[in-house]
């Protein structure tokens, strides 16, 4: 059996050389505490709870910051119905969520489920983990779908006098 030595010129070596320590600084981040998340925040929710926000997104503290895309954060977050828009942020190993959500007017049931009925006129089934929310909205008593939907026309026409503070105050609506 006969052995052939490799014969690397200079180039060759620094190259083989950068390429080893490249790859040896990934392992070492990739294993070190360095790579997790510190500080999870979240601004702006109203309806969920900052931990229904990092659930939705699947991150805790022991998520790698720079491993997981902001992007595919933000998506996971924006399937929920609730939420209009998700952006993220990464800043000094804290994971910044800032969730814009649609402003619901009220509830009302229909066939024995729950629908959250949007500002914007669309109606949310609202599902059996999410219904401690809606303490936030009043309920919607004897509405046709016509009378909500002028509702919402009100609501969005007055939209600077009647808030999230203020709709948060009422226990009930009913046509009159």
């Amino acid at each position: 059996m006969v052995k052939k030595k490799v014969k690397l010129t200079i180039k060759q070596s620094i190259i083989f050389s950068l390429v080893v320590m490249m790859v040896a600084s990934i392992f070492v981040y990739y294993f070190s505490t360095d790579s997790h998340v510190k500080v999870l925040s979240c601004k702006n929710n109203y309806y969920l709870s900052d931990s229904e926000v990092y659930d939705l997104a699947n991150v805790s503290t022991k998520t790698r910051i720079y491993l997981m895309p902001s992007i595919i954060l933000e998506k996971r977050v924006e399937k929920m119905p609730f939420v209009q828009s998700c952006d993220v942020s990464k800043k000094n190993r804290k994971l910044t969520f800032d969730v814009q959500e649609k402003l619901m007017v009220g509830y009302y049931v229909k066939d024995n489920k729950n629908y959250a009925l949007c500002q914007d006129g669309s109606s949310i089934e609202i599902d059996e983990q999410y219904l401690n929310m809606i303490v936030h909205f009043p309920l919607l008593s004897n509405f046709n779908a016509k009378q909500r939907k002028q509702l919402c026309e009100q609501f969005q026409k007055h939209r600077k006098v009647l808030t999230r503070e203020l709709i948060e105050k009422f226990a009930e609506i009913v046509p009159y």
